[in-house]
């Protein structure tokens, strides 16, 4: 099992306007949010992320993860800071390369159906909004990966769980997003308390996601949780 971490696009140019332009059309369909983009296979190979050919960039750093981990599953999260007019960079960056994706700040509401968020060979995403001002989650699953979402038993957070079987083995998938470092703690105790309720199921669990906090941090080691 690996993991990858990649904090934002920012490495990508910002494509909105003239893609928005060129998808006019495609945003007339009924019950498209005109203020995202519609994801288009055929969009994929014709727009490359700036840098991809430096060896540091996210695009680079996923190829070579992937090449040197064929037979993995390979896990990562971005903080993509509203995920409206990036979903072809997004496709473009995971395409081949990641198995299992969780997105953070999504910034989108019940206006943006998940249609135009849908990605090819990933089934339909779970999805967790808050407003169109911030916060909210997206997970991907690879489209071969069986997988279940669980509900929360604490709402009081941002957080997606789902029950998903590897290599014959089933995981407690859980990915996360704490909005601010000063609400750590009540976001631990929240999260323990939604494992407290599934984790005597599973002998296997992954937790990812934004904490906006460091290891090492007091508030990390709150005793409420039970986490630490």
């Amino acid at each position: 099992m690996r993991a990858s971490e990649i904090s934002d696009l920012s490495d990508f140019e910002d494509p909105s306007d003239s893609f928005l332009s060129q998808n006019s059309n495609s945003m007339r369909e009924p019950g498209l949010n005109p203020n995202a983009l519609l994801f288009s296979p055929e969009k994929i190979g014709n727009l490359t992320p700036a840098k991809n050919n430096d060896q540091d960039s996210p695009y680079s750093i996923l190829k070579n993860l992937r090449l040197k981990n064929v037979n993995r599953i390979i896990i990562g999260h971005i903080n993509i800071n509203s995920i409206r007019n990036k979903i072809h960079l997004l496709a473009e960056l995971i395409k081949d390369k990641v198995d299992i994706l969780l997105i953070s700040e999504t910034k989108i509401d019940c206006t943006f159906p998940t249609s135009q968020f849908t990605l090819q060979g990933y089934s339909t995403p779970y999805r967790l909004d808050r407003t169109a001002n911030g916060g909210g989650l997206l997970l991907y699953l690879r489209n071969d990966i069986p997988t279940k979402p669980l509900s929360l038993i604490e709402s009081n957070i941002e957080c997606i769980i789902s029950d998903v079987t590897i290599s014959k083995k089933k995981w407690l998938l859980v990915g996360t997003y704490n909005p601010n470092k000063s609400q750590i703690s009540n976001h631990l105790v929240a999260l323990g308390k939604n494992l407290g309720h599934y984790l005597p199921h599973f002998d296997n669990i992954i937790i990812f996601g934004d904490f906006n906090s460091e290891i090492g941090e007091d508030a990390l080691f709150d005793k409420r949780s039970n986490l630490l």
